[in-house]
């Protein structure tokens, strides 16, 4: 598991621009060709724009500091396990609320390496400005979970997202991760059939039932010898997410099956640690979902 948790290969996404909103236009500060190419603007002047949403990930954390999630983030959960060296922003292994949200902090000062959910986040509900686009649904907020990627942390943090669901509104679940093929028991792949899977199997599908719908990256491994996604695109109430480039063709390095239902640009501009990135992979491709 500690080797599957370093791989952060993927990222995922979420609807908020199709299952909600009906508020004012809000057009981003300044155009993104990623946005442009699912006709975002348009869906924006129908008044979708995920106001009255959230969006919830499990991830790495946000830079809350950043000036693209100011007022953005509603809500949080943080979860380490005891034998890491890693801990929440109150100093402990287990925090919930808007700070427990942040990316992980060491001597006062965010881990710049540990960018992924700030990328993410930003493109499925950032704040507009005059630097960068936004995301795509830029009234949502967002609800972020904070874990080290063990099984027990991605279980206990679908479990927070899910009972607090009604309390933020939330839309759609973001799972940001994913595994080398070769780094991770070929049992992974039969998710519906792994015993060891079943309660976020079981978390999943009770909130799809309740109109919340889970995305995942299929993954960036074009070379697994697999006919399905690794996990947790894999999971049967999971819609599996890959990605275009700017040509409009599947990028290449995409982890491509019969699970994967829906593609989508991976370019958008995003927040990093403290500025702007590019987004790429499926990380990219999924809060564009």
């Amino acid at each position: 598991m500690k080797t599957f948790a370093k791989k952060f290969l993927a990222s995922l996404g979420i609807t908020s621009l199709l299952l909600v909103g009906l508020a004012p236009s809000a057009q981003a500060a300044v155009s993104e060709p990623a946005y442009e190419a699912v006709k975002a603007p348009y869906v924006w002047q129908l008044g979708q724009t995920g106001k009255g949403a959230s969006i919830a990930f499990i991830d790495q954390g946000v830079n809350l500091t950043h000036e693209y999630f100011q007022g953005q983030v509603v809500d949080g959960f943080c979860l380490y396990e005891f034998y890491t060296r890693n801990f929440c922003p109150n100093g402990t292994k287990r925090q919930t609320g808007v700070i427990a949200a942040s990316q992980r902090i060491v001597s006062n000062f965010p881990v710049f390496s540990e960018n992924h959910g700030n990328m993410v986040a930003g493109i499925a509900a950032g704040k507009p400005n005059s630097f960068a686009p936004g995301g795509i649904a830029p009234d949502a907020k967002i609800v972020m979970a904070n874990v080290d990627l063990t099984l027990a942390g991605i279980t206990a943090a679908a479990q927070y997202i899910s009972d607090r669901a009604s309390i933020n509104n939330t839309v759609a679940v973001s799972l940001s991760f994913g595994g080398l093929f070769s780094e991770m028991p070929r049992s992974w792949l039969l998710c519906d059939n792994n015993p060891a899977l079943a309660e976020l199997a079981k978390i999943i599908k009770d909130m799809r039932g309740r109109g919340i719908i889970t995305f995942a990256a299929a993954g960036n491994s074009p070379v697994l010898d697999i006919a399905t996604s690794i996990f947790p695109s894999c999971l049967q109430d999971v819609v599996a997410v890959g990605s275009v480039n700017q040509l409009g063709e599947i990028s290449w390095y995409v982890t491509m099956s019969n699970k994967i239902e829906l593609l989508a640009p991976d370019y958008a501009i995003s927040a990093d640690t403290i500025g702007y990135m590019t987004g790429s992979g499926t990380s990219a491709a999924t809060p564009m979902v």
